[in-house]
């Protein structure tokens, strides 16, 4: 069995259905944000941006490479739900958290979130021609370039506030320093 073979097993008999059937909350929609150790759904973890973004990124990719209905709908309703529930319909861009309930919970921008949600937006419209997501990908791009960009010395700065105002805390969580700029962001 090659390595190649291995790894495609893997995601097809255990990731992917693990998050099929263990991590999808339906009765509220979306993905659970916490399962413990002992394999218990915490029915209050809020829900990341990045954690959504990156199952966007995810289930686009496993259905563009493998196809399968079941692939391409778990792609499709984690896309309807960001356009839902974290997508700022008035200044834009996503929000960091929502409740376990889907109401916003933590406002601010943080441009690490608005990266992987670019990256998950663009591999869902590569995967299904869907022009929608298309143009949020896009308008992602440019919210970034507009907002976080640095003029003044260069780089991409951590995070602003809902209306893309300046922030003093831009740490992405609290055992983080508070630096305006850091490698995460820069990866993006």
């Amino acid at each position: 069995m090659t390595l190649q073979h291995e790894a495609r097993e893997c995601l097809t008999t255990n990731i992917l259905p693990f998050w099929l059937t263990r991590m999808q909350d339906r009765q509220r929609g979306g993905w659970h944000g916490r399962m413990t150790g002992q394999g218990e759904i915490d029915q209050e973890a809020p829900r990341g941006a990045v954690l959504y973004a990156r199952l966007l990124w995810t289930f686009s990719a496993a259905y563009r490479v493998l196809g399968g209905k079941e692939l391409l709908e778990a792609a499709r309703m984690t896309k309807d739900y960001i356009l839902e529930h974290f997508v700022d319909k008035e200044y834009g861009g996503t929000y960091w958290s929502l409740t376990e309930s889907g109401d916003p919970l933590d406002t601010k921008k943080q441009f690490y979130a608005q990266g992987f949600m670019l990256y998950g937006f663009s591999e869902y419209a590569r995967a299904t021609g869907d022009e929608l997501a298309m143009q949020t990908a896009l308008d992602l791009f440019d919210i970034i370039e507009q907002h976080a960009w640095d003029n003044t010395y260069g780089g991409y700065i951590e995070a602003c506030t809902r209306a893309w105002q300046p922030i003093r805390d831009m740490r992405l969580s609290a055992k983080d320093e508070n630096y305006p700029k850091s490698q995460n962001t820069h990866l993006f």
